[in-house]
């Protein structure tokens, strides 16, 4: 994480109904020894984030802040997947996983933070990724190798950050909050000055940071699903984007002051995270003038959808946070190959709404 996004950064602990909203700054630590990236001392691979209000330590692993509410309950319900997770795609100095495991290794339980999302599904076009599947797309797909092929630049993340350039006059900094692997913010970023990235799920920001700010090193390549048992080797074609960053946090809890951003993105979080929690954090932290994007396939979990049309429910939590809805689009497609036989379609509404 670069030190110098710290001013931008207000600690997410909950105090009552509350916020903490203190600054953080970067703490020693006799258990987690500061750790700066060789290359870029701005760069903090492993550290204490200190809150100077509260005083809540947020860690920061292999450069992925922790700016979670409760950052010691995610770490011991976590810790497991977190521990795999680095080992797979990073490296913890012997001190870092030392404290990790001594500190947190007690009460952890077999819990993952969520992430389902592959390489291909954010940053590859869909027509593109068939023709890898197959050396005769339109023979293997019929009808739908003519969608797809009609479908490539038209998926919500274009959607979005087209909205973006055309209803945003003042593009200085943006968050798309429930980021994932990166994939809207490869293309919301470049449109403006800086931008934040944030998601629950600790291996999406590390595969994010890897792909997207090359930390703690590049993802220049992925493997691709044929079948079972078969993969290809793909290039991974995302821009280095400098003048972001990306973090862990809660959508519910954005670790940010009111009013700091003039763009807030929103995909596919409510149906995951509820409605009420995200909507109020992401108009927060709206900028008056600002503009919210919003994108989601309204797949809810039991019992979480909300009574009648769910888009009519977004709609009015928007106007209820005095937000006026400037664009809809509906059934815009979303869809990924999980193999060369089975690929994910939604159709996923998306709006854009400025905040009075």
């Amino acid at each position: 994480m670069k030190q110098s996004v710290l001013p931008l950064l207000a600690c997410p602990h909950a105090l009552g109904s509350a916020l903490c909203g203190g600054m953080l700054t970067v703490s020693s630590s006799a258990g987690l020894p500061t750790r700066l990236a060789a290359d870029d001392p701005d760069e903090l691979l492993e550290g204490i984030l200190r809150c100077g209000s509260c005083g809540t330590e947020h860690p920061v692993l292999c450069g992925v802040a922790l700016l979670v509410p409760r950052p010691e309950e995610y770490l011991r319900k976590h810790q497991d997947a977190i521990l795999r997770d680095i080992d797979r795609h990073a490296a913890l100095p012997p001190a870092a996983r030392s404290w990790l495991t001594r500190r947190y290794g007690g009460a952890r339980r077999q819990e993952e933070y969520g992430a389902d999302f592959r390489y291909s599904q954010q940053f590859e076009d869909p027509w593109a990724v068939a023709q890898a599947m197959t050396e005769n797309p339109e023979a293997l797909y019929g009808p739908f190798a003519g969608w797809l092929r009609q479908a490539s630049g038209a998926g919500p993340y274009d959607v979005l950050s087209d909205w973006a350039q055309e209803l945003v006059p003042q593009r200085h900094l943006a968050l798309d909050a429930g980021c994932g692997g990166g994939g809207l913010l490869a293309r919301l970023a470049p449109r403006f000055a800086s931008a934040f990235g944030v998601d629950y799920s600790f291996l999406a920001i590390l595969l994010a940071r890897r792909a997207l700010l090359h930390r703690p090193e590049p993802e220049r390549t992925y493997c691709l699903t044929l079948r079972r048992g078969q993969e290809t080797e793909r290039p991974l074609r995302a821009p280095r984007l400098d003048h972001s960053e990306l973090v862990v946090a809660d959508c519910a809890a954005l670790p940010f002051s009111s009013g700091l951003f003039d763009a807030v993105c929103s995909s596919n979080v409510v149906d995951i995270a509820g409605i009420d929690g995200p909507l109020d954090e992401a108009v927060r932290v709206l900028r008056p003038g600002g503009a919210l994007l919003f994108s989601d396939p309204f797949y809810f979990r039991d019992g979480e959808a909300p009574p009648g049309d769910p888009r009519q429910a977004i709609e009015d939590g928007l106007t209820r946070r005095g937000l006026h809805v400037e664009q809809r689009q509906d059934a815009v497609p979303w869809v990924w190959a999980t193999y060369d036989r089975h690929w994910h379609l939604y159709f996923n509404y998306c709006l854009a709404a400025r905040r009075a």
